[in-house]
């Protein structure tokens, strides 16, 4: 919540926010005061590892080579880098799919890269996904409601807009 170092109390509001469970990397400084090097880069642990989540109540959900870890928000499942692919886990911490789909969405901000970086949230508990390059629906049971096999997939949590021979059409929710 605050620069390296630092430490203070999370606000009620933010545990509310971003659903009771945040994800987490250990920051650390290089050398001595002023190392233009800091922050430094995270630290792995010995799987690898170098994000986790914290839960509001102190306790820590731990994921073995987790690269980078992004939010559950209000929602069942959140997405976990695992070596270059994207998982589910639950609230429990528990993987519910394989590291199989490919980033969807946003890009490094100290890149040049314009290719995105981090697979979707769950927004009203579905995700877009991408996997091999064809785009499905992911619920929040980590099924592939839709499955990857379409040219592209989006949904912002309300509308579903699937792409097929070039043509994007609105569809109602599988099921």
């Amino acid at each position: 919540m605050n620069t390296p170092g630092t430490t203070m109390p999370m606000p009620e509001e933010k545990w509310a926010d971003y659903g009771g469970i945040l994800p987490v990397f250990s920051a650390h400084e290089e050398g001595e005061e002023g190392d233009p090097k800091f922050p430094g880069e995270p630290v792995p642990d010995e799987t690898g590892a170098v994000w986790w989540y914290i839960c509001q109540d102190g306790s820590a959900l731990y994921v073995p080579g987790a690269k980078q870890a992004l939010w559950f928000f209000e929602e069942s499942l959140a997405p976990v880098e695992l070596d270059g692919a994207w998982a589910y886990l639950d609230r429990t911490g528990n993987l519910v799919t394989d590291a199989k789909y490919s980033p969807v969405w946003g890009t490094e901000s100290l890149s040049s890269s314009s290719q995105p970086c981090y697979a979707a949230c769950l927004r009203n508990g579905y995700a877009a996904v991408c996997r091999d390059g064809l785009w499905g629906l992911l619920d929040s049971s980590g099924a592939e409601i839709l499955p990857c096999e379409n040219e592209g997939v989006a949904w912002e949590g309300t509308h579903l807009w699937v792409k097929n021979n070039d043509v994007w059409q609105e569809m109602p929710l599988p099921g």
